[in-house]
């Protein structure tokens, strides 16, 4: 739990991965460090990815003479192209829902 909060702490600080990894690394060793860079860095390659994913949808989806059939189905191929992993495919169309699903709340306001 001490892992956990210090990192929540250093990110709302807006420190550095690096920096995150070097008190890590003093604090509870060099394996807790590595561990946290890895999963830092297969974060970032996640957020990189879906960023490109999600221009290429809008594009998808500002298509015109698509139907809304044809907008889905291409959404879902690109979402198996760009997310060869299943659970990440699933990642990003849950991260797809919920951000429809808060455009259309703030736009009810």
């Amino acid at each position: 739990l001490r892992i956990s909060e210090t990192v929540a702490s250093m990110r709302a600080q807006g420190r550095s991965t690096q920096d995150i990894a070097a008190a890590l690394a003093q604090d509870f060793g060099s394996d807790v460090a590595q561990r946290y860079a890895l999963q830092a860095q297969a974060e970032q390659g996640w957020n990189d990815r879906y960023a490109d994913y999600a221009r290429q949808r809008r594009q998808i989806e500002q298509s015109t003479g698509l139907t809304e059939a044809d907008r889905q189905q291409q959404a879902a191929q690109l979402r198996a192209q760009i997310f060869a992993d299943p659970s990440e495919a699933l990642r990003a169309y849950v991260t797809d829902v919920a951000a429809t699903a808060g455009r259309a709340e703030a736009n009810s306001r």
